[in-house]
């Protein structure tokens, strides 16, 4: 069980709508059920019914959970969208309208996801087949950009993309400290062979060829030597 999320709502076909929702796509996700607030605010993300128990009890309870770690998701749930505006004072993720779940909600888990990602050490990814697929950090050799898409190899030299733009998908993955070879261009410094320092290029120990500009080439050999 990767990360846990808490669906609090007090309509138990929704939430079982919800949950199956968020099981047929993140089967490793641990997701608990309450109609009511839990014993303990110790999960990792939560779905949360405005209206809980017919009361806007949902708004002082995503106090609650702020209170205890400000960083923690929390999308509301409502039927009703006046609630919307209200709802974003309390720096939801996100806002899903009942009415509206089967339009809104792979968004939301899709963003959910992504910020699971963020907070962790994998990449997701998708092959040639469009095989979602997620890779530790520490088993890609180099990443780059191509077109719309950023292209990442793996250690065993295969291929994967994400659609993104190279600085989204850098800003999302800088705490992984790869270093820049050229424009457009990562590589992860544990699978540099050596460097030609010569002819401004690398090779990395699955044989592909990087090339490395100028103005990145002291910042790169001082990474290196610090492997």
């Amino acid at each position: 069980m990767d990360n846990t999320v808490a669906i609090i709502e007090d309509d138990p076909h929704f939430s079982k709508t919800l949950k199956e929702y968020m099981q047929d796509r993140y089967p490793e996700w641990g997701i608990f059920c309450f109609d009511s607030e839990p014993e303990q605010l110790i999960y990792d993300a939560y779905f949360l019914d405005i209206e809980l128990q017919n009361e806007n009890k949902g708004f002082a309870l995503a106090e609650k959970i702020y209170m205890n770690d400000k960083a923690i998701p929390v999308i509301f749930v409502s039927s009703h969208e006046e609630l919307i505006c209200e709802g974003y004072k309390f720096h939801a993720m996100r806002f899903i309208r009942k009415n509206r779940v089967a339009e809104e909600i792979d968004e939301a888990i899709e963003a959910l996801a992504d910020l699971f990602i963020k907070q962790s050490d994998e990449v997701i990814v998708y092959d040639m087949l469009k095989v979602k697929k997620r890779i530790n950090y520490k088993d890609i050799q180099c990443y780059y950009s191509e077109g719309n898409y950023v292209c990442v190899l793996d250690k065993n030299n295969k291929v994967f993309r994400r659609r993104s733009t190279f600085r989204q998908f850098h800003k999302d993955h800088e705490k992984f400290k790869f270093v820049l070879t050229s424009n457009g261009c990562m590589v992860n410094p544990y699978y540099i062979d050596h460097i030609n320092r010569r002819d401004f290029c690398l090779y990395l120990k699955g044989g592909q060829k990087l090339d490395v500009s100028q103005r990145n080439m002291l910042n790169l050999l001082r990474r290196y030597a610090a492997i």
